[in-house]
């Protein structure tokens, strides 16, 4: 790749209102399974002029920002979303988040995010709802159906930390998902880590599933990377996998260098730093 790449970070929590509530702003605190060494300037600063600086160094010409409706981590109101998204809208995509307390509430916030505040996607993390919930969950399945309808992507966090236990992170409920609407474009951030094997093998039977694996393919030595690397030079997943940094939980240019120094071809680097997100938003 040359040094004119154009690069997209799909995993970004800006210094922007309520984002600087979440845990990973506050430096003093013991850092969880993978972190930076150094917290980047924009992070130590709470800078949105140091982050755009920090996205130049790297290429990074777009981010995607993710609202988040949750009870047992911070949340970040569609309003501040909105707001972020009007005032930035030439450097990211915005997601409203979702999770209030009935299906129709929800249906009804998407809904608003999507016709009314004029954002780009819907954003979930049902593990951290109260009580919380699985993605496949009958609960969200009015937002999946209007999202299919309407052509809207959808993001839903599976991890390790997504959730009371690991069968929050189960990759069937996104089959399961996918299965009943089919032409739904969904993204699992995080990959549901650490169940990655079988979380490619759902994106690769399903042609409108993305994976963002972020930090978990940004840091060395964690278990599943090394699949991850395999899938994003795989003649079919190599079109799954989109790069995320993660930020403010990994610097930037740490997450991207992370990434360029992978065994990947010049075609599965572009994929991932670029073409794969276009083909998620639908807007290659």
């Amino acid at each position: 790749m040359t040094d004119q790449t154009v690069f997209f970070d799909a995993r970004i929590r800006p210094p922007f209102k309520e984002f600087l509530k979440l845990p990973r702003y506050d430096t003093s605190l013991k850092q969880g399974l993978v972190s930076y060494e150094t917290p980047p300037r924009s992070v130590a600063e709470r800078s949105m002029e140091a982050l755009f600086e920090e996205m130049d160094e790297v290429n990074i010409s777009r981010g995607l920002v993710m609202g988040r409706h949750t009870v047992t981590n911070a949340w970040i109101p569609n309003e501040s979303v909105a707001e972020f998204r009007r005032e930035y809208k030439d450097r990211f995509w915005v997601f409203g988040g979702v999770g209030e307390n009935k299906p129709s509430e929800n249906l009804e916030e998407a809904k608003r995010c999507i016709e009314e505040l004029g954002l780009d996607g819907i954003a979930l993390d049902p593990g951290w709802l109260n009580p919380p919930r699985k993605a496949d969950d009958r609960y969200f399945y009015p937002v999946y159906a209007y999202c299919e309808t309407e052509g809207i992507s959808v993001s839903v966090s599976m991890s390790i930390n997504s959730g009371p236990d690991l069968s929050f992170s189960d990759p069937v409920a996104i089959q399961r998902i996918t299965m009943d609407f089919p032409k739904l474009r969904l993204v699992v951030s995080h990959a549901g880590w650490p169940m990655i094997t079988a979380m490619l093998a759902v994106a690769a039977k399903h042609p409108n599933v993305w994976l963002l694996p972020d930090l978990y393919m940004n840091s060395a030595g964690l278990p599943g990377r090394g699949e991850l690397i395999e899938a994003a030079n795989h003649p079919i997943l190599k079109k799954k996998i989109i790069f995320g940094s993660a930020y403010p939980s990994k610097g930037i240019e740490e997450s991207v260098n992370a990434v360029l120094e992978l065994p990947l071809s010049e075609e599965s680097q572009s994929l991932v730093f670029h073409g794969n997100l276009l083909d998620f938003l639908k807007e290659g």
